[in-house]
This record gives structure tokens, C-alpha cells and sequence, in this order.
């Protein structure tokens, strides 16, 4: 099994591991996990381990305009409780100004009236050129902003791209704290990557990111799976959680 080793320092359970990283850092304010979820093989697994942890946690899916008809249908049949979210167009009170003056709709009403939903067909109207990997504007418009404030859990896995391994740890710990700025300067673990973020080592692997601290965006990011390969995802959802993925993985 994939998921369970056997080393030289005894047994890895890599399901445990993901558990007790989600209860580890689970939100003592009551409010719970934001959990980013696509409908995607990675984001079920966060999902069931969420379960499988007792986390408290609500589960959210960013609408692209893109996505086939396929996974939302999946998403819709095996994940009800999923949160459908829609992304819209900051617009400016001037702008607003002259319907509110007419007496037609006050402004509150015209911003609600006349909000416009970010697609990727406006997106790519406003950039004039389509996303690229060196240019993911997309991700930033339609599903980073999502659990602004919140602890948040997602799906990334170093084995997805070097690019990943580099700037991702099992918590990505994003914030203004000085405190925590100077704490990370005493640790002797301190070392910081190319972005300016400062990165804990884990004793037991010199080239695992356990924590990640960017002063760049304030959000934290939980990544219970950021170990694991394509192989343990399919093994535990097809032997651990035994729950069906969207048709087009086939």
C-alpha cells in the first residue's frame, strides 16, 4: 500500500499524518475550515480527510465559466453541501452615482442590480490574451480570493511541479506578524525562499517545507496532502474513502 510504509524509523501512515495535520490547525474560533474544493480527485481527498479528522469545515467551489458540464454535475450529484461561489467586478461609487441621483435604485440597489460576474471570457477580454502558466491571471481573479480571513485547506501536492515544492508547505502562514517575523529569525530551522517567505525545515527531510510564512498576502493555508503522490490519492479514494470521481478521469 501506497499509503502506509514501512522505513527504518517504523510504520508511515500517511492518512493519520493528513488527519492529524488538519487537527493540528484547525480554527479555535469556532468558525471552521474554508475548503477549497473543484471537484477534482485532490480536493475530494481534503474533503473526506476533513471527515475523517471531525474538522469542522465548510467546502467551497469557485464557478470559472469554464469548467466542463461534466464536473459540475458531479459536483452537484456527489457534493451538495458544496458552496457554489461566484466572483463579480469591484465597481466604483462614481460610477454608480448617476443612477442612484435619478431616484431610480438608491446605490446599494444599483451595486447589487448591476454587478457583473468575472468570467474567463472577460478576463481574457480585459488581459487580451488568454492565461498562460507564466501568466495565471485567471487563479488570482476567480479562486485565490476565496476564505480571505479564514484558515484554509487546499488540495496542493508537491508532485504537481517543482514550482509547488519550492513555494509550498504543509501550512502556508500568511501574515503582517512581527512577533512571529522575529520568533522565525531565533529558530535554527529559519530559512527563507526566493519570494522573501520564510520556510521552517522539518528535521526528519531537508528538502520538506513544513512552514511557510509570506508577508505578501494575509491568509494561512493548510496543505494536508502536499506529500503525496498521484497513487496515494487514488488508493484512498477508491480503498480508504471508496467514494466514485468525475467520469472524465476515465
Amino acid at each position: 500500500m501506497a499509503l502506509i510504509e514501512n522505513t527504518l524509523i517504523g510504520r508511515i501512515d500517511k492518512v493519520e499524518i493528513a488527519i492529524d495535520r488538519l487537527r493540528a490547525f484547525e480554527p479555535r474560533n469556532g468558525e471552521g475550515y474554508y475548503l477549497a474544493f473543484s471537484g477534482g480527485k485532490d480536493s475530494q481527498c481534503i474533503y473526506h480527510l476533513a471527515e475523517l479528522a471531525g474538522v469542522k469545515f465548510d467546502a467551497h467551489y469557485a464557478v470559472t465559466s469554464v469548467d466542463p458540464p461534466e464536473l459540475m454535475r458531479f459536483i452537484r450529484k456527489q457534493y451538495p453541501d458544496v458552496i457554489w461561489e461566484r466572483r463579480y467586478w469591484n465597481f466604483k461609487s462614481e460610477d454608480l452615482k448617476p443612477i442612484a441621483e435619478r431616484k431610480v435604485l438608491t446605490e446599494e440597489e444599483a451595486k447589487r442590480k448591476f454587478r457583473k460576474p468575472i468570467t474567463m471570457w472577460n478576463l481574457i477580454a480585459n488581459h487580451t490574451i488568454p492565461p498562460t502558466r507564466q501568466a495565471r491571471y485567471c487563479c488570482s481573479a476567480l479562486k485565490e480570493p476565496g476564505g480571505a480571513g479564514r484558515k484554509v485547506i487546499t488540495g496542493v501536492r508537491w508532485a504537481e511541479s517543482a514550482l509547488r515544492r519550492s513555494l509550498h508547505g504543509v501550512a502556508d502562514i500568511q501574515t503582517m506578524s512581527k512577533k512571529l517575523h522575529k520568533e522565525a529569525m531565533e529558530n535554527p530551522a529559519y530559512k527563507q525562499n526566493k519570494n522573501g517567505g520564510i520556510v521552517f525545515m522539518d528535521d526528519n527531510d531537508a528538502a520538506r517545507r513544513m512552514v511557510e510564512s509570506c508577508y505578501l498576502k494575509r491568509k494561512t493555508t493548510i496543505n494536508p496532502i502536499v506529500d503525496w503522490t498521484d497513487e496515494d490519492v487514488w488508493e484512498f479514494l477508491d480503498d480508504v474513502a471508496r467514494v466514485p470521481h468525475c467520469e472524465l478521469y476515465d
